[in-house]
């Protein structure tokens, strides 16, 4: 037995010198190959058997190499085919490649840059260990990296992940990357394995790394222990030695994210900035335990939170807790972070349960020790917690419990409340107060006057629950609380009275003319807000005047009274009516031409407003205006050229007329020119008596067919 296994072990040996001898099957253009298989014409990529270095300079591995008249594919890359290449510069691979070996690019020291193939999945272990100039790796459609993959790749600085990535190995995969600070693992919607630490390698997944800034697109996993057996303590994926991360500052969590797992940053002693989160539904155990954060948003969309998520925090000062999170059973939250200056919880909280916030602490004796939040101010928005947990020890000097005692002060929106759901141990605020008052009517929203104690928070009111109309109000107003990042709403009390706004009614001032219907009668109004017009009158006033259409000219008042409105009280001011005196004309349509001496005229113009006309001459000497039964008449005395004149002065409601004037001209005529017939022609003095042709002064001369008529003669 023991000569047959001798002899076995004999002709393994012999096979596997053989097999190292002759490690490739034929060479194109420099590059070594060996079959995988002659029925799929496939082929690999080896060395120069079993040779490390046999490469150098540029190298391009084609897709489809001709050997003994048979086209073979390229398909892999075999182990050590490139290993300690020390002078290979770069090299292509085709798309054809689907599989590369262990330690295949392992120690070559001059390689800069390396793009994965499109159809390779799994990058092996070991694959660029050493390789000290790579900067820049480009690693397409890859699903796995495993362990020792870039280890000792000191020059890379920035690593990327595609989402395509569902695992990464276990031990050291970027160890001794010294320069590594920026890593990305892209948005993507499956979660990511990470490895962690064996007992064998504990540098880790990012051993000796300067990591600074980290984004993180999607869910990460990582197996987790507790201790090893020589009592290390649980570490994280970020870990670069030590059981902590001493180079990480920020790091961005993308709404592709939904669950933070446990010791997630552990011991990230430098970490400062956690930006986005807006996605996180849930925070595992110790995941900020021992970072540098000083301000963070646990968002509305958490529903549960890890024990001691953010204890040992030495720097954090702010912290807000979102709307999601209902009941604290998480432990020891903020232990043994100190600094604590505010705390935010939001308004789905119901119940503190023990030791949610710190362990056991001094309760109100002289030797008690302070909890962490001995100097911190908690607001609590929630007005539906109904529970505290409270256990009290050694006769008050102890005390296990919900939200410590000696909180410096607890705001919240219902100080009465909570006086009676806590007793008197709390210095109890309220953390937003209107200040009863009164307003007046300005058809907004009302500027309430308050006091918002909420320190960093902006506040607005909801203008839908706001009312703005005149009275007296006992309500709750809703009033939202912002931040960068956070916002909540809380229904707040409030009282104030808002006063009707004064709106003055002028009766508006018009003018019309005697004898004229009165015009509508309107008024302006004056103190009216935010564009409202007399259509928010709930009854208008009412505008009266003495004057009618026969009223005589002169002013009247007109009244404005009455008048009512929801928000605004009116006062009402008289205006005038104006009644002006009518304007008036004289027509005049009588005919002065062919006049003589002696003839009487009745004198007919007329006034437009049925007023006597008056007349006057311009020379009495030639014509004169006579009166006879209430008629007017004027008398030619003598020839000449006169002006006669219509005029009217008006009375108490009509204006004075324009007047009107007729000119009235007279010609002296010689005595020959009368003539009769019969040539029968008898002359008179002025006086009746006869006189002869020829006299001096007025003659009345009658003939047969001329009765009368007047002339002077010369």
């Amino acid at each position: 037995m023991k000569q047959k296994g001798l002899l076995i072990y004999i002709t393994c040996l012999m096979l596997a010198i053989c097999d190292y001898t002759y490690a490739h099957d034929f060479e194109v253009d420099n590059i070594y190959y060996k079959i995988i298989s002659k029925a799929d014409k496939t082929c690999k990529v080896t060395n120069n058997s079993g040779k490390e270095n046999s490469y150098s300079g540029n190298v391009t591995i084609p897709e489809i190499i001709t050997y003994d008249n048979e086209e073979y594919s390229v398909t892999e890359i075999d182990n050590n085919a490139f290993k300690n290449c020390i002078k290979l510069k770069s090299v292509n691979l085709p798309s054809s490649i689907i599989k590369m070996g262990n330690f295949c690019f392992n120690g070559c020291l001059l390689l800069s840059s390396f793009s994965v193939p499109e159809n390779l999945e799994i990058l092996p272990s070991n694959c660029f260990n050493g390789c000290i100039s790579l900067e820049k790796i480009e690693l397409n459609k890859i699903k796995k990296i495993s362990s020792f993959c870039f280890k000792g790749c000191s020059s890379i600085e920035e690593i990327k992940i595609p989402a395509s990535v569902t695992e990464i190995g276990d031990n050291d995969v970027f160890c001794g990357c010294v320069s590594l600070k920026t890593l990305t693992f892209e948005d993507g919607s499956e979660k990511l394995k990470l490895g962690y630490y064996d007992s064998e390698h504990r540098r880790g997944l990012l051993g000796d790394c300067p990591i600074d800034s980290v984004y993180m697109g999607r869910n990460l996993s990582y197996k987790s222990c507790d201790s090893y057996s020589s009592g290390t303590s649980a570490l994280n994926p970020f870990d670069n030695g030590n059981g902590r991360n001493n180079t990480l500052r920020s790091v961005y969590i993308s709404n592709g994210v939904s669950e933070l797992s446990q010791k997630l940053f552990y011991n990230c002693e430098k970490l400062e900035h956690v930006y986005g989160m807006q996605n996180i539904s849930q925070i595992g155990d110790y995941v900020f335990h021992g970072t540098a954060i000083k301000k963070i948003t646990i968002g509305d969309k958490v529903i549960t939170i890890g024990n001691n998520i953010l204890s040992n925090c030495s720097a954090l000062e702010n912290v807000i807790i979102g709307n999601g999170i209902q009941d604290f059973t998480s432990k020891q939250i903020f232990y043994n972070s100190n600094k604590i200056k505010n705390i935010y919880i939001g308004k789905g909280l119901k119940s503190f349960g023990a030791n949610c916030f710190c362990s056991e602490y001094g309760g109100t004796s002289h030797n008690s020790t302070p909890s962490p939040l001995s100097n911190a101010n908690v607001f609590l928005f929630s007005d539906e917690v109904s529970s505290n947990y409270y256990y009290d020890a050694n006769n008050g000097m102890c005390y296990w419990g919900g939200l410590p005692r000696d909180v410096k002060v607890l705001y919240v929106i219902n100080p009465e409340r909570y006086q009676t759901l806590f007793g008197k141990d709390y210095n109890l605020k309220p953390m937003f107060v209107f200040n009863e008052t009164t307003l007046e009517y300005t058809g907004k929203t009302p500027e309430l006057l308050y006091n918002n104690y909420v320190e960093d928070f902006d506040v607005s009111f909801d203008n839908a629950t706001t009312p703005k109309d005149a009275g007296s109000y006992n309500t709750n107003v809703t009033v939202k609380f912002a931040t960068e990042g956070w916002e909540v709403s809380a229904e707040i009390p409030c009282s104030y009275k808002i006063t009707k706004a004064p709106l003055n009614v002028v009766a508006n001032s018009i003018q019309r003319v005697y004898g004229e219907e009165n015009p509508k009668l309107s008024c302006t109004y004056i103190g009216f807000k935010n564009n409202e017009t007399e259509d928010v009158l709930t009854s208008r006033p009412v505008l009266t005047t003495t004057a009618n259409k026969e009223s005589n000219a002169g002013t009247y008042p007109i009244y404005c009274t009455g008048g009512d409105a929801k928000n605004y009280s009116l006062k009402c001011e008289a205006g005038t009516l104006t009644v002006n005196k009518a304007s008036q004309e004289i027509s005049w349509e009588q005919d002065f031409e062919n006049l003589s001496v002696g003839n009487e005229i009745e004198l007919k113009a007329k006034s437009s407003a049925e007023l006597p006309v008056k007349y006057k001459s311009s020379d009495n000497s030639s014509v004169i205006v006579t009166s006879k039964n209430g008629k007017q008449y004027a008398y030619i005395l003598k020839s000449g050229i006169t002006v006669l004149t219509a005029y009217q002065s008006g009375d108490i409601n009509h204006e004075e007329a324009d007047e009107v004037n007729k000119v009235i001209s007279v010609q002296t005529t010689g005595i020959d020119d009368i003539n009769t017939e019969n040539g029968t022609t008898t002359y008179y003095n002025i006086d009746g008596t006869k006189t002869i042709r020829n006299s001096n002064g007025i003659v009345i001369v009658k003939g047969k067919h001329r009765t009368k008529k007047i002339l002077e003669m010369k």
